[in-house]
């Protein structure tokens, strides 16, 4: 993949916010469904980047758009800095929105 030739067609991701305690995140957002080509079903990818531990998560498919929120648990992940990025895809997978990255993010 050449990276910047990769082009994002589907709306971004609108006012996202970031809580956590007890070793889980809540990320909540916007529905903008209607705005541009966002829709409702629009599904939810998410990576969590744990450089401490050499790990990663992500999630696909399991949160849409409408819903406006997602909470992980990531209890072992207490007291350690990850990177979050976070976007949206059509149900069909073939339309991705620009990301969106909160670096350094603590596990509290």
């Amino acid at each position: 993949m050449q990276v910047g030739n990769v082009q994002c067609s589907l709306t971004q991701i609108q006012a996202p916010t970031l809580t956590g305690s007890s070793g889980k995140i809540t990320i909540a957002w916007k529905n903008n469904s209607g705005i541009g080509n966002a829709k409702e079903t629009d599904k939810l990818l998410l990576a969590l980047i744990n450089p401490v531990k050499n790990e990663v998560i992500t999630r696909y498919d399991e949160t849409e758009r409408a819903e406006e929120s997602f909470t992980i648990d990531l209890p072992h992940w207490t007291g350690d800095k990850v990177h979050i990025y976070m976007a949206f895809a059509t149900e069909d997978g073939k339309d991705v929105s620009d990301s969106i990255c909160y670096p350094n993010i603590l596990i509290v």
